[in-house]
Parts: C-alpha cells; structure tokens; sequence
C-alpha cells in the first residue's frame, strides 16, 4: 500500500513539474510575441519555434512568421523532420518545406524507418522527394 502511495505521489509530482513547464513555455511565447508587437524585437529558440510559428501565421505576423521559418529551416533534423514537413505543409511554408525535402532527400532510408511517416505526407511533396532522392 506504502510503495503504491509514493507510486501516485511521484506521478503527480512528474505532472505538476510538466504542467508548469508547459506553463512557462507558453508565458514565453506570449512575451516574445508581445516583445515584436510592442518593440520590433526578439528572441527565437527551439523550445518556442514552432508555436511562435503558428501563433504569428494566426495573427498575420509575416515579418515574425518568416523569422520562425528560417529559425526552423535551420534547425531540422532527422528526428523531428516528418514533424516539420508536416507543419511545413499545413502553413504553406515553402521555405521550410524546400528544407526538409533537401534533408529527408539525403537521408531517406534513416527518415522513413517507419513506412507510415511516409502516407503522412502530400502528394507534392512526395514527388519532390522523389525528384531529390540521392
């Protein structure tokens, strides 16, 4: 009974500190979008891009849109490159679309160890990677 009451303490516990990340992530985001607003300044990190990406494509924020694009572009990686082609292809960003397909296009084996990733993806963007593949 003992170890299955520290068991939920310990869940609730990993919870609360999640939670209040999220948080804080989100309270960074409303700072760095009213920093731009208010100032015409900021800061782009991973933890940020691609919720600022988002919320400025929301709020037709195109100078800080294009800024989270490149910020983006720049930053893929296998890992997370299905996540940002997808992205890519919901907001019509075809600068880091053009990215992706250059990086899935140089590693596609790696990228695409799950056959399913690959039905995720558009028709277009499919048949440019096609034309990439190397």
């Amino acid at each position: 009974m003992k170890r299955l009451s520290q068991s939920r303490m310990s869940e609730q516990k990993s919870l609360k500190v999640t939670y209040f990340i999220k948080l804080l992530t989100k309270l960074n985001l409303q700072i760095v979008l009213l920093q731009y607003v208010y100032l015409q300044e900021y800061v782009i990190n991973k933890e940020i891009a691609r919720d600022l990406f988002k919320l400025s494509h929301e709020y037709m924020i195109d100078e800080l849109q294009a800024a989270c694009e490149k910020f983006l572009s720049r930053n893929i990686q296998i890992e997370n490159v299905i996540q940002m082609i997808k992205l890519a292809q919901t907001y019509q960003a075809h600068q880091l679309r053009e990215a992706c397909i250059t990086l899935i296009g140089q590693n596609f084996d790696e990228v695409f160890k799950n056959p399913d990733d690959i039905r995720e993806l558009e028709s277009e963007s499919l048949i440019l990677l096609y034309k990439n593949k190397k």
